[in-house]
């Protein structure tokens, strides 16, 4: 089955792609989830669906710099043919890591969960970093 095959980002998998999520105008793009996780720092999570499915999302990790506005740090979306991790911000496209290809609206909602332990584990290691 297609979509149980998976991108070890060490390969371009963008020309093996053969899913496209529809487009968005036809799509229910919910709320942005906002959750607090400390004084600092969130995570905000975008999901876009059709017909009831997850066809699209977006995690982004934030932090509060000392100006009062977050700045990304992580990144994972599926835009593009591929669930791809991006660090920091602006998006480098050409140094975003590829977690998998896309085959199928499965793929999607399969990694909707890895895809927000990834970012989640990332901020858990910065607050290591800084201890």
């Amino acid at each position: 089955m297609p979509g149980g095959q998976g991108g070890s980002g060490a390969r371009d998998v963008a020309s093996t792609v053969s899913w496209t999520p529809p487009p968005i105008e036809e799509c229910w793009v919910e709320p942005a989830d906002v959750m607090q996780v400390d004084e600092v720092n969130r995570i905000v999570t975008r999901r876009v669906e059709w017909d009831g499915q997850l066809v699209d999302y977006a995690i982004v990790w934030t932090r509060c710099g000392s100006d009062g506005e977050y700045v990304e740090q992580v990144c994972i979306d599926c835009r593009h043919g591929t669930v791809h991790r991006h660090d920091g911000y602006p998006h480098d496209e050409n140094k975003k890591r590829v977690i998998r290809a896309i085959y199928s609206q499965e793929d999607v909602q399969e990694s909707f969960r890895s895809s927000f332990d990834e970012v989640y584990d990332a901020y858990e290691a910065s607050l290591e970093e800084m201890s």
